[in-house]
This record gives C-alpha cells, sequence and structure tokens, in this order.
C-alpha cells in the first residue's frame, strides 16, 4: 500500500524505488563483500537530493519532514540496508543539531547537509555506555572558549567518511548524566582520530569505526543547546529518528520478500512450483501481513509527528528560535513510546521474515550469491542500533505504566488546589499535623505529604534536610533510583518503575529532573512542588510551584517561616 499523501512524498518514492534499480541492486554484492562505501552512490544521492528530504527549503531542502525521510529509508533499505545508511546516518547525526541549534548554528550548517557536501555522524555509544547512555565517560572541560574532549567512541556508524560528529560528552562530571551535554566536533580537528574500523555482520557496506579524541580543542560555539542538556536532546533526536529504523525493517523485510516470492513462484518440487503447497503459501501470506502491519504503523506516526514537526520547523525560523523550543511552545507530544512500538515491532517482523524466507527458499538461501542471506544478515542490527529490542520494551513499560498510574487515582485522594503562595500552601499543611498526629512509622505508599530527593541532593547529609522538612510538616521522605543506589535512603523508600507506587496529596521534589522512571511511580493528582537549580528540568515545568534555586538555601528558609 502507498501511504504518500503529498506530492512531495510521491516523489520520494519514486526517486527512491529509481535509485534502487538502477544503481543499487547492481552495486551492493560488491560493496558488501569488499565491506567499502560506496562514493558512487554518495554520488548519485546527492544528484538525488537525497540528504534534504527533510531540511527546510530556507537551507537548501526539499521541506518534508520525518515521513519523507522514512519513506526514503524503507525503499533504500528495500534494495540494500548498507547502502542505505549513507543519507540514514547523516540525519541521525544532524537531528540533535536541527532540532537544538540556534538560528546562527542552522545557517551554519544546514546548507551543507542538505546539499549532501558533508557528511553527519551520531557519537553516543562507549565501550561502558550502550544501552546505559548516562554511563559514558568522554569529558569535555571548559577553558576559556573552548572545550577539551577526552575520551573514546565505539561503534559509530559512517565512520571516517563523515565531516561533522554530534558528540555526547560529559562537561560537568561532578553531575553524573545531568552534566551530559552535545558538542560538534568537525573531521580533522587536531587531537580527533579514527581507531578500529569494525567487521561486522551486516550492513557491510556502511563503514563503523572507533573515534578517539585526545585533548580535542572544540570551540565553545559548537555546544548545542545549554551545558547538562544532552540527554533531553538525545532522547528527543531518538523520538524522531527510531522510525526510520523501523522503516529501515520494514524495507528488509519486503526487500527479502521480493526476492523469496518469485523464487517460490518458479521454483518446482514434487512436480508442482512451492508457492502452491498450501503450507509454504500460507506462511508467505502472513510474512506479507505483518509487513504491511509494520508499514501502516511507521507513516501513521510520522504523519502525526510531520503534523507538528514542520509547523515547529517554521516557527522557529520565522521566531529566530530553536526548533526544541517551538515544538515546546506548542505542546508537542512526547513520541517516545510510540517510536519504541514502531522500532520494536518493525524489527523483530524484518528479522523474522528474513529467516522464514531462508527457510522457504531453502539450500539457494544460504548461499552468498542469492542476495537472501544478505537481508537476514542486516535485519539483525535493527534489533539492536538506535536501542535494543529490550530498550524498546522498557520505554513502552515504563509509559504505560505512567499512564494507568496517572488514571488510577484512589477514591477520596484528589486534593483541593489551594490558591496562593508557596508559603501558604506549606503552613496549611504545618498547621493541619500537629506533632501528636504526624505519623510515628513511615509508611511511604500511603503517605499524605512526601519530600522526596533525587541524584541532585547530592549526599546523605542533604537527605537529612529534607527529612526536617517532611517532620515539619508531617511528611515522610522518598527518592529516586540513583538516591537509593547512592545509598542516601533505603531501596524501600524508592518511588518510581522499580520502587514503590505513592498516592500523596502533597510532593515535594527536591534535586530530581523529573524522568519517567521516577515519575511514573506517583499516582493521583499531587499538588507538585519542585525545588530545583535547573528551571529547564522536566519537572519544573510540570510543577504546580517551582522554586529554581540551591535546595540548600530553599529548605533552611522554608523551615525558619514555618517556625
Amino acid at each position: 500500500m502507498d501511504y504518500a499523501i503529498n506530492e512531495l512524498e510521491r516523489q520520494v518514492l519514486n526517486k527512491s524505488r529509481e535509485l534502487v534499480e538502477q544503481k543499487i541492486k547492481p552495486l551492493r554484492a560488491e560493496m558488501d563483500a569488499k565491506e567499502q562505501f560506496s562514493t558512487q552512490m554518495l554520488e548519485e544521492y546527492r544528484k538525488a537530493g537525497m540528504f534534504g528530504l527533510w531540511i527546510a527549503k530556507e537551507y537548501g531542502g526539499h521541506g518534508g519532514g520525518i515521513t519523507c525521510l522514512a519513506m526514503a529509508f524503507e525503499e533504500l533499505s528495500r534494495g540494500c540496508a548498507g547502502l542505505a545508511l549513507t543519507p540514514g546516518t547523516s540525519a541521525l547525526g544532524a537531528i540533535p543539531m536541527y532540532l537544538a541549534a540556534t538560528p546562527q548554528q542552522r545557517q551554519r550548517w544546514c546548507p551543507d547537509l542538505a546539499s549532501g557536501k558533508k557528511l553527519w555522524a551520531f557519537a553516543l555509544t562507549e565501550a561502558e555506555a550502550g544501552s546505559d547512555a548516562t554511563a559514558l565517560k568522554t569529558t569535555a572541560i571548559k577553558d576559556g572558549d573552548f572545550y577539551v574532549v577526552n575520551g573514546t567512541k565505539h561503534f559509530i556508524s559512517t565512520g571516517k567518511e563523515a565531516d561533522f560528529y554530534t558528540v555526547a560528552v560529559n562537561t560537568n562530571p561532578s553531575r553524573g548524566a545531568r552534566g551530559i551535554s552535545l558538542l560538534v566536533i568537525e573531521k580533522g580537528t587536531p587531537g580527533f582520530t579514527f581507531g578500529k574500523k569494525e567487521e561486522k555482520m551486516g550492513i557491510r557496506s556502511n563503514p563503523t569505526y572507533e573515534l578517539i579524541f585526545e585533548n580535542v580543542r572544540v570551540p565553545k560555539e559548537n555546544l548545542l543547546g545549554g551545558e547538562g542538556r544532552g540527554l533531553l536532546y538525545v532522547q528527543e533526536t531518538l523520538d524522531y529518528s527510531r522510525p526510520g529504523v523501523a522503516a529501515q525493517a520494514v524495507g528488509i523485510a519486503q526487500g527479502a520478500l521480493d526476492v523469496t516470492i518469485p523464487y517460490l513462484r518458479t521454483r518446482k518440487q514434487f512436480g508442482q512450483p512451492l508457492i502452491t503447497f498450501q503450507a509454504l503459501g500460507h506462511q508467505v501470506a502472513e510474512l506479507a501481513a505483518k509487513t504491511e502491519a509494520g508499514r501502516a504503523l511507521v507513516y501513521n506516526l510520522t504523519h502525526r509527528m510531520d503534523e507538528e514537526f514542520l509547523p515547529a520547523v517554521q516557527n522557529a525560523i520565522a521566531n529566530n528560535t530553536t526548533i526544541h523550543d517551538e515544538l515546546k511552545k506548542l505542546k508537542a507530544t512526547r513520541w517516545t513510546k510510540y517510536s519504541a512500538e514502531a522500532k520494536l515491532f518493525c524489527s523483530n517482523v524484518a528479522m523474522e521474515v528474513a529467516d522464514e524466507c531462508v527457510t522457504l527458499c531453502g539450500g539457494i538461501a544460504y548461499m552468498r550469491d542469492f542476495p537472501l542471506e544478505k537481508y537476514m544478515r542486516d535485519a539483525k542490527v535493527t534489533q539492536i542500533y538506535e536501542g535494543t529490542v529490550h530498550i524498546q520494551k522498557n520505554e513502552i513499560l515504563t509509559a504505560l505504566i505512567k499512564e494507568y498510574a496517572a488514571n488510577a487515582t484512589p477514591a477520596g485522594s484528589s486534593p483541593v488546589r489551594k490558591p496562593g503562595t508557596l508559603e501558604e500552601l506549606l503552613r496549611g499543611y504545618f498547621q493541619e499535623t500537629s506533632p501528636s498526629v504526624r505519623p510515628v512509622e513511615k509508611n511511604l505508599s500511603q503517605a499524605p505529604v512526601i519530600v522526596a530527593g533525587g541524584r541532585g541532593v547530592g549526599s546523605k547529609e542533604g537527605f537529612e534536610l529534607l527529612q526536617k522538612l517532611a517532620d515539619r510538616l508531617g511528611g515522610v521522605v522518598g527518592g529516586t533510583r540513583p538516591a537509593a543506589e547512592n545509598g542516601w535512603i533505603s531501596v524501600h523508600d524508592e518511588i518510581g518503575v522499580t520502587g514503590q507506587t505513592v498516592h500523596p496529596k502533597l510532593y515535594i521534589a527536591c534535586g530530581i529532573s523529573g524522568q519517567t522512571h521516577h515519575t511514573a511511580g506517583i499516582s493521583g493528582n499531587p499538588i507538585l512542588v519542585a525545588i530545583n537549580k535547573d528551571p529547564q528540568a522536566p519537572i519544573m515545568q510540570k510543577a504546580d510551584y517551582a522554586v529554581e534555586g540551591d535546595l540548600y538555601e530553599v529548605i533552611p528558609a522554608l523551615l525558619e517561616k514555618l517556625k
């Protein structure tokens, strides 16, 4: 089924299919065997305008969106998933830049991106930071007008063929994950070299390299957004890029069927074509249905994404702002769950289809001169990169828990919103809970008032300060998983997906960023007070009372007022 809804999308489909038949199929076996990057296909992609499909016309692109990118990636992967990665990985590397860049940065980088003159790559993975991106060790320490970068990145697609790399670094290691930032680093910068070239199972025509940074001085103008906002941009990037991997998986599945069905129609055994054996024919029908279901899932999602993404791009250009900020103004949908569902389903379908097609075709499919075995090798990576299938399940489950927890408000637990200042709110709780009725034993799950701390509290002593506030309000203390892991609170007092679900009337979050893993454990509709140094922390956007400041100054001031 054709899911194109406008002329540009139809042109993208037609041009991509033309490239597959005329250029990619004659070249794919050779490039796969040699494990070489194809400069020939790079030029073909440039001539066809494949790099600028999703970039605004103001920067030399075609003005399409996530759908155009996904459609091209599906069709090109139908021919060869490895060769398709040339425009695909350039988009992945550039999406965080496009979202977070200032108008000046967009003008500086986007024209050469759109034309394909300069290729981009995304450098997130490290030896100890795969699925757990927060564990990255690459640092970027400020030194005047530069950041000095040291560290190593692993498994970077397009490797040394790229020109610009969006690199996840830690600009403030003392803050852990909240110190992660994104820097754009140009190839050729002194100290930036390439290590091992990986020998891979599949997608062999796209080189995968180790990147090495040794005292690399990067201009401060190459920082994307602000310091410490890297994880936010990484997650937003993956929300928009994972449908592309899902589309690639659909293309691989379709490509495998394109080889298998004609073969089964002509290959005869026991005097009849293989496809006329009902058992085999039914298996083909089921594989085709799953592939089409994956395609429908992808394009329903990307078309919905474009309804917000494309207006945000135009607003950012008109208002001289970032696309990320314009998406916030539009109260854009958080696509994490839906992107994960698409990638999970489609990557599993690709692997199933390729595997079954090899089985259906028999011995010939195991031979290198028959294209089917390559689809099977290429399919596997869609279950791994940009988040393994297990990470996608985690994303989906976390979102589901949060959704159901938000709707599971116990009878009589909904608080009455109190007007006035934060001081008036807290004084009301202080006056309502005299020492004689304050809880002696902690019962976190049922406590009406909870003072919770996260990584930003910084120490066990900090939690003693939180306990003073909780005591004053007749509440109890809880915290996030990092707080429990650091030994600042008992593991029994953790709130979130891996901890308890709580039902408070008043929730005071101190030094907590507000990631879904934690907030999924807060049920009902409590009055939310957030105390945080970072005004951009997600929890500050959700809070009824958002207090920007150092909790070591804010809480003592509150305690003084509550005497």
